[in-house]
């Protein structure tokens, strides 16, 4: 078999010749990258992305499959367990701005005297917030 210039010139400088594409698909399908290891995954990890996954779509399926009035009901459930946790998030933020004003920030500072007709009361704001900063 008689080999054209281009390849025969590779063959005498001693570099590999390019492979063919097939070659790439060969190669990609053995060797896995390092993050789709073949070793086995713990079954919590398996159960809970089957969870994840799982139970969104059977309710979703539920949901689409109901009648009109059973629609309804759903949604309010949902509803409700949304306005369930924002106000189970409001009262935390309160709760950890009075604890932080308590015992973080105002550690060691004295009460300013209450002068008649203000409130005098402090208010501050846990890090990170727009109010980062305690004022009377």
């Amino acid at each position: 078999a008689q080999l054209c210039r281009v390849h025969s010139a590779l063959l005498r400088s001693g570099r590999e010749p390019c492979p063919s594409p097939a070659t790439f698909f060969r190669r990609s399908l053995r060797v896995l990258p390092a993050r789709w290891s073949l070793r086995p995954r713990p079954l919590w990890r398996k159960a809970l992305s089957a969870t994840v996954v799982g139970v969104p779509l059977l309710l979703g399926i539920r949901y689409f499959t109901a009648e009109p009035q059973e629609k309804r009901r759903m949604r309010l459930v949902v509803d409700g367990v949304g306005r369930f946790s924002r106000s189970l998030r409001v009262g935390l933020q309160i709760s950890l701005d009075y604890w932080w004003c308590a015992n973080v920030v105002l550690r060691g500072v004295e009460e300013a005297p209450r002068v008649p007709g203000t409130q005098g009361s402090v208010s501050c704001s846990p890090p990170g917030s727009a109010a980062a900063r305690c004022s009377s």
